[in-house]
């Protein structure tokens, strides 16, 4: 499969693309995606990167120890008790 791959700059919402001779014949599939600077990919890569990374704290935070209502009781009379020798 042959592909051209151009930046072109857009006026008037038209662009205009030259394509060699006898490269295609027939149908082609054409797709417009807005362009990016380098600078701009890696931001979007930094911001992907970093939801993956929350995503990853979370799941490590929601697969944690859970405690019963009887255990949290028991921590907080614990609590209580330490802070009044104050």
């Amino acid at each position: 499969m042959q592909a051209i791959r151009k930046i072109i700059k857009v006026e008037n919402n038209q662009l205009q693309i030259d394509l060699p001779e006898n490269l295609f014949s027939g149908l082609v599939e054409v797709i417009i995606l807005p362009f990016k600077s380098k600078e701009e990919k890696k931001e979007v890569i930094q911001k992907k990167e970093l939801a993956n990374d929350l995503n990853d704290f979370q799941k490590l935070l929601l697969s944690g120890p859970i405690m019963s209502d009887e255990e949290l009781k028991f921590f907080n009379d614990k609590k209580t008790h330490f802070n009044r020798w104050k």
